[in-house]
Formats: structure tokens, sequence, C-alpha cells
């Protein structure tokens, strides 16, 4: 019963990627806060190469990973424009500091909970990106 609730867990997910990447593209801009972006993309790269799960989860991962990819080259594409007060320097400095906090963060809530499976850091993650992009569950 877990495998399934895995697949259809994930299933949900990668078509909610897919909506963001298509909403993107269509109007030119990031469908995900920059926070969430970095969280996400950290979250994969973490469970995806450093601490892979089981299968099916592994391959789950892989497409998440895939579809992030998409989502954080629409963020570096799209999202200057949003912040023209910002110089290059600063927008891109802003993400990679993003990223600097989000990756250790995650890899802290998974050691501090003994939880390999980065499901607390998960949950955490993305309840805040659902209460940010005011998305309900």
């Amino acid at each position: 019963m877990f495998t399934e609730i895995t697949i259809v867990g994930g299933v949900f997910w990668t078509i909610t990627y897919l909506l963001i990447i298509r909403r993107g593209f269509k109007d030119k801009t990031f469908g995900m806060p920059m926070a969430a972006v970095c969280a996400n993309i950290s979250w994969e790269i973490i469970f995806s190469f450093f601490i892979p799960h089981d299968s099916p989860q592994i391959y789950i991962n892989y497409i998440w990973f895939a579809l992030d990819a998409v989502i954080v080259i629409q963020f570096l594409k799209y999202g200057k424009k949003k912040f023209p007060s910002f110089a290059n320097w600063q927008f891109y400095g802003s993400f990679a500091l993003g990223l600097s906090i989000a990756t250790p963060m995650i890899l802290t809530i998974t050691d501090e909970f003994g939880d390999g499976s980065g499901a607390f850091a998960a949950f955490g993650q993305n309840h805040d990106v659902c209460t940010v992009c005011n998305v309900v569950i």
C-alpha cells in the first residue's frame, strides 16, 4: 500500500510541477517564489544523488529534479524583470544565497530528526510553499 501511495503522490506532484512550468512559459514569468525554488531543487539534489531513496521513489525524485531544473531556469530567465531595482549581481547573488541556506537547512533537518527519507524537510517546505503561493492541497 505504501508503494501505491508513493506513486500516486509522485504523480500529483509531477502534475503540479508541469502546470507550474506550463504557466511560467505561457506568462513568461516564474511560477514559484525564490525560497520555494531553492528548497525544492536542494531537496531533489540531496535525495536523488546524495541520500538516494529506494525504488520507486528514486525514479520520482529524478523526474522532480528534471522538472525543478526547468523551474530554476524559468526563475533565472524571467525573475530579473520582476526585480528591476536589483542589479544582476544582487538578483543572482540572492538566488545563490537562497541555495546556500536551503541545502544545509534540509540536511540539518534530515540529520536532526534521523529522517533519511527527507519527509520532515519536504513537509515543512511544501507547507511553506503552499502557504506562500496561496495553494491549498
